[in-house]
C-alpha cells in the first residue's frame, strides 16, 4: 500500500510503499547486497540420484574406468559405422544401451538449472533443497511508528462531514468543509477507509472512535451500503441533548454503578428517540450519532486492550435500530452493560457547548460564565454537574476564548470570544475529543462544597422536563 501525501503539504510528493498488518506498519526499502542469495524450496530427490551420488563419492576409480570404456566404445563405433546394430552376443550391445541411457540422463542434468531435480516419489526418495531463483536486490522492512496527526488528516480527507440539519437554514444539510469529500455525493464505507489509510487497523479504528465516526444506510447503484460520516460539534451536541431528554422521559439513570443494559438503551431510549423524531431519517441519524458518543465514553472501551480485536457480538442489538449492522465490529457498542466515564463526558459536553457559543457569537462579544455553566450543566446528571469548572475548561480550550471582567455591569466574569472560529476548530467542522486533561475541568473539594447547594437549587431541568412530558402524554 502506498502512503498518500499529507494534507498539510503544499507541494505534491510521491508516495512510498508500506506494508501494514492489523497492528504494525513497515516501510519497504530496496537494498543491494554483495552476498549470493538464492530463493530455495524443499524438493523430493529420487533414489537413483542419491545412489549415484553415493557411488561417485565412494568409488571414483570405478567411474573413471566406465568413462574410459565409454570412450573406447564410441571410438570403435565411429570407426566401423555399426554401433549397436553390429554387436554380437557377447554383451557389447547391452553395454552400449546402458551407456546411451546414462549419457542422456547426464545431458538432461546439465541443461537443468543448478539444484533443480525432477520430482519423483519412488521408494527410497529423500527430501532435498532446490534453488528456484537468485536474488540480486533485497527488500528491507523498517518498522514505522504511526503518526496520529497524519492518520487523522488522511481520514478527514476521505470521510465526509455531516452537520446538524437544524444548525443553519442557509447551510446545506450535508457539507464538506476544508476541501474534504462532498457528503451529498460521496459514500465511503469503512472498508474503503481502511483500504486507503496506510496504517495498522487498530490505529485507524482508534482515530475513527476519537472522531465519533458513525454509520448511516445509503443507497448506491441500486444497493444499500453503510456509509461513514464524521459529525460536527453541532450534530454531537444535538444528539446528546436528545439522548439526555429521552433518558429523563424514560426514567433511565446514567449514574447507576451497574450501568445500562443493551435492552434499556434500545427499548427505553433509542426507540423513544426514533418515535419522537419528526421524520424517521432524523431519528435514525440521532441514534447513530448517540451510539458513536456512547461507544467512545463507555468505560469498557478504556479497559479493553487496544489490540484491534472484536469488541461487539451484536447479540444485544435490535435489528430495526441497529444502523451499524454492516459496520466493522470495532466501531460498534459492546455487548455488555454501558458505564460512562463521567470526566470524559463532562469535558466533551462542555467543549461542545463552548464551541457552539463561539460559533453563535460574532468576534469580540461576550457570554457570562454563569450562562455558559448553566447550558453545560443542564446536559449532565446532577451529580456530575457539581464537579464542572468552567474556568478550568476555558483554560484548556486554547485560543479564541478567554476569561475577562464585564466592564458594563457589576464586574461579573464573562467569556470573551477574541477571534472567529478557525477552519477545523469550529463547531461546524468534524469534531474530535478535547485535547486538555480531563482532571482540569473538575472542581476541587472546596469549590465543590461552595456551589453544591446553589447548583441544586438552580437545576431541576431533567425533572421538570420529564414531568411536563409525562403530563402531556396523559
Amino acid at each position: 500500500m502506498a502512503t498518500a501525501p499529507s494534507a498539510a503539504r503544499s507541494e505534491p510528493s510521491h508516495g512510498h510503499l508500506h506494508l501494514c498488518s492489523d497492528d504494525k506498519v513497515w516501510a519497504v526499502k530496496q537494498v543491494s547486497t554483495s552476498n549470493s542469495v538464492y530463493v530455495t524450496k524443499t524438493q523430493l530427490l529420487p533414489s537413483q540420484v542419491i545412489n549415484s551420488q553415493k557411488q561417485q563419492n565412494n568409488d571414483s576409480n570405478h567411474e573413471s574406468n566406465v568413462e574410459d570404456g565409454e570412450n573406447i566404445l564410441n571410438a570403435s563405433n565411429n570407426a566401423t559405422g555399426q554401433g549397436r546394430n553390429t554387436a554380437g552376443t557377447d554383451g557389447d550391445a547391452h553395454m552400449t544401451l546402458e551407456l546411451d541411457a546414462e549419457r542422456a540422463a547426464q545431458n538432461d542434468d546439465q541443461q537443468r538449472p543448478p539444484g533443480r531435480v525432477t520430482p519423483r516419489t519412488d521408494i527410497g526418495s529423500q527430501t532435498g533443497i532446490a534453488a528456484i531463483s537468485q536474488v540480486h536486490n533485497v527488500l528491507e522492512l523498517v518498522e514505522v511508528k504511526p503518526n496520529d496527526a497524519e492518520i487523522e488528516a488522511n481520514i478527514r480527507n476521505i470521510v465526509p462531514v455531516l452537520d446538524d440539519p437544524d444548525h443553519d437554514a442557509n447551510e446545506i444539510h450535508l457539507r464538506a468543509p476544508n476541501g474534504g469529500p462532498d457528503a451529498n455525493t460521496a459514500t465511503v464505507t469503512l472498508r474503503e477507509v481502511l483500504d486507503n489509510t496506510p496504517t495498522p487497523t487498530k490505529y485507524v479504528i482508534s482515530i475513527l472512535k476519537n472522531l465519533f465516526v458513525f454509520i448511516l444506510p445509503r443507497r448506491q447503484d441500486e444497493r444499500q451500503i453503510s456509509a461513514t460520516y464524521i459529525p460536527t460539534t453541532h450534530l454531537l451536541l444535538r444528539a446528546w441533548k436528545t439522548f439526555i431528554q429521552q433518558c429523563a422521559i424514560s426514567g433511565v439513570k446514567l449514574t447507576t454503578p451497574e450501568g445500562l443494559s443493551g435492552e434499556q438503551l434500545i427499548q427505553d431510549v433509542f426507540r423513544g428517540m426514533i418515535e419522537e423524531a419528526e421524520m424517521k431519517e432524523d431519528g435514525t441519524l440521532t441514534v447513530a450519532v448517540t451510539r458513536a458518543i456512547l461507544r467512545q465514553f463507555d468505560l469498557a472501551n478504556s479497559d479493553r486492550p487496544d489490540d484491534g480485536g472484536t469488541v461487539s457480538n451484536h447479540h444485544h442489538l435490535d435489528p430495526e435500530l441497529d444502523v451499524d449492522l454492516d459496520l466493522h465490529q470495532d466501531l460498534d457498542l459492546v455487548g455488555q452493560p454501558l458505564v460512562l466515564q463521567r470526566d470524559l463526558v463532562s469535558q466533551a459536553v462542555g467543549s461542545w457547548v463552548l464551541l457552539s457559543l463561539r460559533d453563535q457569537q460574532p468576534p469580540s462579544t461576550t457570554v457570562t460564565v454563569a450562562e455558559f455553566l448553566k447550558q453545560w450543566t443542564e446536559l449532565l446528571p446532577d451529580s456530575w454537574a457539581e464537579d464542572c469548572d468552567p474556568k478550568a475548561l476555558v483554560r484548556t480550550f486554547g485560543a479564541g476564548v478567554g476569561l475577562a471582567k464585564d466592564a458594563n455591569s457589576t464586574g461579573a466574569e464573562v467569556l470573551r470570544f477574541t477571534a472567529a472560529a478557525t477552519p477545523g476548530s469550529g463547531g461546524g467542522n468534524g469534531a474530535s475529543l478535547p485535547k486538555g486533561p480531563v482532571s482540569a475541568v473538575r472542581k476541587d473539594d472546596a469549590g465543590k462544597g461552595q456551589s453544591e447547594a446553589q447548583n441544586h437549587k438552580k437545576r431541576k431541568w431533567h425533572e421538570k422536563f420529564a414531568a411536563q412530558r409525562i403530563k402531556a402524554d396523559k
